[in-house]
């Protein structure tokens, strides 16, 4: 079955461009593309199971402002991630501030990677 195991790995490349869980760490949006973010576009990811729990994100775009919600919800046994890396998707407009959960912080020029709170 060729066809069926191609199509899981595309599933799992897209996927890990999302969500990757780099052994401690959990990284969003590693792989994410210009074209998936648009002014005005949105990525949603709703119960992903991950190693360390459930985890539901949306990020969208508005002008030079990306506003990201998410929320990880650890199941028994489960451990913490050491930390929650996002990856700031880069656009060909700069992006200068970032809404994580309702706290706005804006970002310094070249930034690639912020640890979530």
């Amino acid at each position: 079955m060729p066809h069926g195991w191609a199509a899981a790995q595309y599933m799992l490349l897209h996927r890990h461009a999302l969500v990757f869980e780099n052994q401690k760490y959990l990284e969003l949006c590693w792989g994410v593309q210009q074209s998936w973010l648009d002014d005005g576009s949105r990525i949603v990811l709703k119960r992903a199971p991950t190693r360390f729990g459930k985890l539901d994100f949306e990020l969208k775009r508005s002008g030079q402002a990306l506003l990201l919600e998410y929320h990880l919800e650890p199941e028994g046994g489960y451990p913490s991630p050491e930390e929650i890396r996002f990856h700031i998707p880069q656009l060909k407009e700069n992006i200068v501030s970032i809404e994580i959960n309702g706290k706005v912080r804006t970002l310094s020029p070249g930034k690639s990677v912020m640890t979530l709170p």
